[in-house]
Parts: C-alpha cells; sequence; structure tokens
C-alpha cells in the first residue's frame, strides 16, 4: 500500500488516499474519485514531455554530430575549468616588490629632492596605489542579483503576514533589451570562465514528520559573459561528519547573456545534509535559443501563494517555460519551493502570448519570495505544435459559473458548446483577481475532446484562494486527433429525490464511453451556484460499453438548492 495525497476535485480538501486503489471517497463530501483515470492523466502527459525532451534531445545530438564532422572536431566540446590562480603571490608581489624600488628611487641619497617633495610624491604613490585597488574591487562586484527592470511586483498580502523590511519581493535578473534569437554555433567564438558567472545556492529539506522524504540543492545562476550557454552539474551532498550521503547531476539547456535561471540536485530520502560540493562546466556550442531575456513577468504576493503572469515579447516561442518560486522566512531560510509549468498545449508561450500561473506556499507565513524560470527555444518549435483547429471563439456558446467552497478554495466553471463541425481538444489558462484588481490565483484547464454540437464542461481550480470577483481566461481550441467524441452517443435520464439525484446513462454509440464524469452543479432561486457534486458513470473496465446503461448516486447534502444542471465529460481512444 502506498498512501500519497491529493486534493478533492468536488470540495477542495486536502486527503490522503491508497494509489494503487482503483477508487475512493471524499471523507468530507464523499465525492467519487477514480485514481485509474488520474493515474493515466499523470502517464500520458508526462509520456508527451518524455516525447518532446527526447525528440529535442535527438535532434541536438545530430545537429553537434555534424558540426564535428565538418569542422572534423570529435572530442566533447565542454569547456575545461580553468586553473584556479595563485592570487596571493600576485597581492604579496604588487605590495612588497613594486613599491620597493619606487620608494629606493624616492629617498635614496643621490636624489636632490627636498625632502617635503619626497613625502608629497611618497604619499601621492601611495594614494594612487590604494585608489587602483579600490577601483577594482568595485569592478569585482558589480554584479548584481536585482536588475528588476522586467518584473512587476505586487504585495497584496494581509499586512501582519508581510515583513518591515524591504518588500520588492521577487528576485528575477534578466535583461530584456534584446531578442536572443542568436546561435553561438554561427557566432565567433567566445571563450567563458567560471568568473563569469553568480552562483547562489539554498537548501531544502522536506520532512514527513522526523523522515525526510527528500532533499534539494537549488543553484541560481547568472551569466555575466558574452555568449549563451549550455550548463551541466554534478553535486554530492555530505553529512557533517564528511560522508557522501548523496548524489545527482543536472543541466540547464541554454543561459544567454544577462540571463538568470535556476536548477537544481535532488537528493532522494537523503536527510541532514552539511554541504553540497558540485562541480559547474560550460558549453558554448548549444543548440537552444535562449529565450529568458524575452519574458516579461508580473508577479503578487498574496498570503499563501504568489501569482504570476509572463508575456513573451520575443519573436520565437518559448519552449516548457518553467517557474520556481523559492519562499524565505525573515532569517533569510528557505521554508518552502513550488514549480510550475507555463505553457499551452503545444507546450510553449507563442510571441505576444502571455500565461499566468499560482506557485503555492504551504508553510505558513513567509516573508519574501523568489521566482526564477527555465525555458528555451528553437527552430524547430511548430514541429511539436497540434494543429489548430479552423474555429474561433464565436463558434463556442459559453456559460460561466463562480462557486468558492467553506474550505477556501474558488472554481470557476466553464459550460461550453461547440457549434462548429470540428472536433476539438479546450485548453484553458485564467488568473483569478479580488476586489481590489490584484491577481490572487491562476490555473489551467483542458477538455480532452468535444465533438460537433456536443456540450462539455470544466473548470479552473484555484487552491486556497477566496475572495475572487472575476476571472481573466483564454481559451485554446486544437484538432483532436487521438481521441473520438462520445458524449452525442449518451441518453441521460435524471430522477430528482429528495437527498439524491440518479443519473442513468445509455451508451447508443458503437465505440465504449470511457471514464464518463458527471458534474452536478446546484442552484439557488437567484442562478447563484451554491454546491457542486463529482461522480464517474463506469463499469470495472472505467468505460460504458455500447448498449449499456450504467446508473450513478449523486448525493445533494443540501436540501436548500431549487434546481440542478448536469454536465459530462468522456472520451474514447481511438486504436
Amino acid at each position: 500500500m502506498k498512501i500519497v495525497g491529493t486534493v478533492c476535485p468536488q470540495c477542495g480538501a486536502n486527503l490522503k488516499i491508497d494509489s494503487e486503489r482503483e477508487k475512493a471517497f471524499c471523507e468530507h463530501c464523499g465525492a467519487e474519485l477514480l485514481l485509474q483515470d488520474e493515474v493515466q492523466h499523470i502517464q500520458y502527459d508526462n509520456a508527451e514531455q518524455a516525447g518532446y525532451e527526447f525528440e529535442k534531445g535527438r535532434q541536438r545530438a545530430q545537429y553537434e554530430a555534424q558540426s564535428m564532422q565538418n569542422t572534423g572536431y570529435y572530442s566533447t566540446a565542454q569547456m575545461q575549468q580553468p586553473p584556479k590562480r595563485k592570487t596571493w603571490l600576485w597581492v604579496l608581489g604588487w605590495i612588497f616588490f613594486f613599491p620597493a624600488p619606487v620608494m629606493v628611487l624616492i629617498w635614496r641619497k643621490k636624489n636632490t629632492w627636498d625632502i617635503k617633495v619626497k613625502i608629497a610624491v611618497t604619499a601621492l604613490f601611495w594614494i594612487l596605489l590604494f585608489t587602483i585597488g579600490q577601483f577594482n574591487d568595485r569592478n569585482s562586484n558589480t554584479r548584481s542579483y536585482n536588475d528588476r527592470s522586467n518584473v512587476s511586483v505586487t504585495d497584496n498580502r494581509t499586512p501582519d503576514t508581510t515583513s518591515s523590511g524591504d518588500q520588492s519581493g521577487v528576485v528575477d535578473n534578466r535583461n530584456t533589451t534584446t531578442d536572443n534569437k542568436t546561435s553561438n554555433n554561427d557566432a565567433p567564438a567566445v571563450t567563458v570562465s567560471e568568473s563569469d558567472f553568480d552562483v547562489k545556492g539554498y537548501l531544502y529539506e522536506q520532512k514527513t514528520g522526523s523522515v525526510t522524504s527528500y532533499s534539494i540543492y537549488y543553484l541560481v545562476i547568472t551569466n555575466h559573459s558574452q555568449a549563451a550557454v549550455r550548463i551541466s552539474g554534478n553535486a554530492t551532498a555530505k553529512d557533517s561528519s564528511g560522508n557522501s550521503i548523496g548524489a545527482d547531476s543536472t543541466s540547464v539547456e541554454v543561459l544567454g547573456p544577462e540571463e538568470t535561471t535556476i536548477t537544481q540536485f535532488f537528493f532522494d530520502e537523503v536527510g541532514d545534509i552539511d554541504k553540497v560540493d558540485y562541480q559547474l562546466s560550460y558549453d558554448t556550442k548549444t543548440y537552444f535559443y535562449p529565450v529568458l531575456s524575452n519574458l516579461e513577468m508580473k508577479q503578487t504576493m498574496n498570503d499563501k501563494n504568489v501569482t504570476i503572469s509572463l508575456t513573451n515579447n520575443g519573436s520565437i516561442a518559448a519552449e516548457f517555460v518553467e517557474a520556481y518560486a523559492l519562499f524565505f522566512n525573515a532569517d533569510n531560510k528557505l521554508i518552502h519551493a513550488d514549480l510550475t509549468y507555463l505553457m499551452d498545449s503545444d507546450g510553449e508561450i507563442k510571441p505576444g502570448a502571455s500565461r499566468s500561473a499560482q506557485l503555492d506556499n504551504y508553510k505558513g507565513n513567509y516573508d519574501h519570495v523568489e521566482v526564477y524560470l527555465r525555458g528555451s527555444g528553437s527552430d524547430d518549435s511548430a514541429m511539436y505544435n497540434q494543429p489548430a483547429a479552423d474555429v474561433t471563439d464565436s463558434d463556442f456558446d459559453i456559460k460561466e459559473y463562480l462557486f468558492e467552497s467553506k474550505y477556501g478554495t474558488t472554481q470557476y466553471f466553464l459550460v461550453i458548446k461547440n457549434n462548429s463541425a470540428e472536433t476539438v481538444e479546450v485548453s484553458g489558462n485564467g488568473t483569478a483577481f479580488d476586489a481590489n484588481g490584484n491577481a490572487v490565483g491562476a490555473a489551467n484547464f483542458s477538455i480532452d475532446v468535444l465533438g460537433p454540437g456536443e456540450t462539455s464542461i470544466g473548470y479552473f481550480y484555484f487552491n486556497e484562494v477566496s475572495g475572487v470577483k472575476k476571472v481573466d481566461y483564454d481559451l485554446q481550441y486544437s484538432k483532436e486527433t487521438s481521441l473520438s467524441p462520445v458524449l452525442s452517443n449518451l441518453d441521460v435520464q435524471q430522477t430528482l429525490n429528495k437527498n439524491n439525484i440518479i443519473v442513468s446513462v445509455t451508451n447508443n454509440g458503437d465505440v465504449p464511453a470511457q471514464f464518463v464524469q458527471a458534474n452536478a452543479l446546484f442552484f439557488d432561486s437567484s442562478n447563484n451556484l451554491v454546491g457542486t457534486y463529482t461522480t464517474y458513470v463506469i463499469d470495472d473496465d472505467s468505460e460504458i460499453k455500447p448498449g449499456t446503461t450504467l446508473s450513478a448516486q449523486i448525493d445533494t447534502y443540501d436540501e436548500s438548492y431549487d434546481h440542478v444542471e448536469i454536465y459530462f465529460t468522456g472520451r474514447c481512444y481511438k486504436n
């Protein structure tokens, strides 16, 4: 038995369930969860992403192999770390050897200068010497982690959750003046060294009770060189006795000049780490284009999350963009970290497009948060795109319903009817705003397949977000080629009882209707949404077979509702 955490899609309550079971029930509202369906979604999503990464990696390998063949260069293109310079010898030489002969020339007997002149020249010499040293010291410390020209931050937290210090909040260090569609493979050779990069490290340990589940060592890296680079790293975690207790490797596909990104070393079931030793190497032969400089970020710090919005101001798509939020207390200790992707159904943020995301903090009040991005671009981004459907928003009827549960979560339902002749997948990205216009949450949703004339439902789920007054969203329609629509084949009968509703669903089609789910919306007499309930209508094979009728019970719990609307989701995988 393996216990995992999840969230009830019905009421938003946090649940602990046995992942090896096929079904589970929410202990708060009684909603039925089909675990097999959720697992399949995870597997398909990961497989799709893995497929993207595999294809991109394959192309990069082919490109680099071709480049090496053309140049007759077959050794690893990775830059070797420069040997450490013995700086202390240079300092001693500067202090003791260079000034000595100068002082001899000034004060030797053959020098006929007046004593006052000798003192003045000596003083000027040492002033000049120290001035040069101070100038060099200032130059070596001009790299800053606080270039925020491309970041807009709003602090929307209640007063008792913020610190009394500087609340600039989110650190994001990217230069936004250029569109980085350049390839180092076509540019003159540029050399980089370890001194061209600023690196900060943060250790985070996740515990379940007294047991460490995992530890993560985050590296925040700023590129001060003139080249776009690929970064590779290897790390060893050590305990207080110096014993090696964990190891991991990491990489960053591309990081452009004056861009900042984040990467991590993951140590599974490793705790009590005293320090992490790591090595980084920088390769100036990159297949991907840097894109972080093209992304404009807006951020709102809320009590339990930071909500961000990214706009791609560049001319190429930003692919597989990840956002990492590091939450700190007043002592600058990392107390929680969250990450999420910001991308459409094609795995990218297209030029001129925007995406929003919500990064949650589950560890109480935080003092400040730092948000960092990962992402890349390539000439082949179009090959990953799903074919766009020949439809527009005008081809769909959409009804919107806002519901805030007693558990402090918000759902924004979209009931969508497809009036076009296309079979489509519908995906959306939404941002929730409070009465003051502050972004308080963000979420995605999708309807896997929707056939011509069919009506279905989806919703944005804003975790631990309340007080929502409006939701702005964008929808994307793609041609669906792997799934068949089934909703038009379903005949539904409803029986309303005092404490429940019985739905009977008959599949009149010639293909099985898989993972059919009934979504009930309860309304009062003023047509306000006052309750929701979700349940599956399926057999042991997770489907309704052709010619079969199945029934399910929807519990009302509250008799105060005036009427109910029930909408379905479902699909059939093509052979």
